[in-house]
């Protein structure tokens, strides 16, 4: 039998590592709604990432792993390794990512929906999906201007205060009732501390004047040095912005001296040469 290594963190979800194809492993897994990822090399807990774990299931497959005879090791990371910051900067990159490859997607349509060598019936096709696609990444635009959004801050505040208490009630009753190191006590304590983690962070990103992927958004536009630029893109430690009214320069986030927000209708602008990589300002 193999040694496997049950892990649970708020980046990779819940992971089973370690198992062979001839093990057995997966027979005990599948069932209990575990899936195989073929990039991971790994078994997987769907809908387990950037959520705190569910103790229930993890302990589940713990016991019947080891029951069939393999040797199991657990670890448990509730909170994010790189900080709540990081987490919501990633969150942002994936929500840009798949704008742009919904755009990227739009152009292909419209650019078949005007060509000469279609069918008017497949002209007509091309342009409808050139729409909805477009469409989808208009929605993705709208979500990222809104998470930003003060009023939609404040009301992510309240929803995780609201939370908090809720959760810290629960956590007190299961204590009263001698639950404690339960899987029950565990679920809902591992739920609060991330729900505190959160509200922390939003809490402070109410509160700062600096500029970040929390508060500008593609299309707003940035003083640096002087100059006002165009932001083209958002990333974790940098700004990707227009420069010359065709290339892009990235530059890190302190030294963004200000920031004013575009129209929501608009989309972002994109360099003329996509193919050439942003150039450090200087």
């Amino acid at each position: 039998m193999s040694n496997l290594a049950v892990t649970h963190t708020f980046e990779d979800g819940a992971l089973v590592r370690g198992t062979q194809r001839s093990d057995g492993a997966g027979e005990v897994l599948k069932p209990l709604g575990w899936r195989w990822g073929r990039g991971l090399r790994a078994w997987y807990l769907p809908s387990s990432r950037e959520h705190a774990p569910d103790r229930g299931r993890l302990t589940q497959a713990i016991e019947q792993l080891g029951q069939v005879g393999h040797a199991v090791e657990a670890s448990v990371v509730v909170a994010p390794s790189a900080g709540y910051a990081a987490a919501e900067g990633r969150y942002i990159e994936r929500l840009q990512d798949a704008r742009e490859a919904l755009i990227a997607r739009a152009d292909r349509h419209e650019s078949a929906a005007n060509s000469d060598n279609q069918s008017t019936e497949l002209r007509w096709s091309e342009s409808q999906a050139a729409a909805e696609t477009r469409a989808r990444a208009g929605r993705i635009t709208e979500q990222l201007n809104s998470r930003r959004s003060p009023s939609a801050i404040r009301g992510r505040i309240a929803h995780l205060q609201r939370d908090v208490a809720a959760g810290q009630r629960t956590l007190d009753a299961l204590e009263r009732a001698d639950e404690r190191g339960t899987d029950k006590w565990c679920q809902v304590h591992d739920q609060l501390e991330l729900d505190r983690g959160q509200l922390a962070y939003w809490q402070q990103t109410s509160q700062e004047t600096t500029h970040g992927p929390g508060t500008v958004m593609p299309g707003d536009q940035v003083r640096i040095r002087g100059y006002w630029r165009t932001v083209i893109r958002v990333n974790a430690k940098s700004v990707t912005v227009q420069v010359n009214g065709w290339g892009s320069g990235r530059t890190a986030w302190a030294d963004v001296q200000e920031h004013r927000a575009g129209h929501p209708e608009q989309p972002a602008p994109r360099p003329r040469r996509p193919s050439a990589r942003p150039r450090q300002l200087t």
